[in-house]
């Protein structure tokens, strides 16, 4: 059994995975070349995505959403 404080990091080349259809809003970092989509859930970042040519990837917040909106992007702008 996990201990529910992990993230989740995904990727496919699917074109358009329907857990990504509906982001709440975008986020758009100076100086970076990826356009962040962010899906809320309960006032907390629940899944943050970016695509990089064909792969698109997400990371999910931990089972408990512990991780506030800071983090997670800190976490999807570090993904390479």
């Amino acid at each position: 059994a996990g201990s529910g404080y992990s993230i989740l990091w995904m990727w496919t080349k699917w074109p358009e995975p329907t857990i990504l259809l509906s982001p709440s809003d975008q986020l758009v970092i100076p100086g970076d070349k990826h356009i962040y989509r962010l899906f809320w859930e309960s006032g907390k970042v629940r899944m943050i995505s970016w695509q990089d040519g064909k792969v698109v990837s997400w990371i999910t917040n931990t089972l408990q959403n512990d991780l506030d909106k800071r983090e997670m992007i800190a976490l999807a702008t570090s993904c390479k």
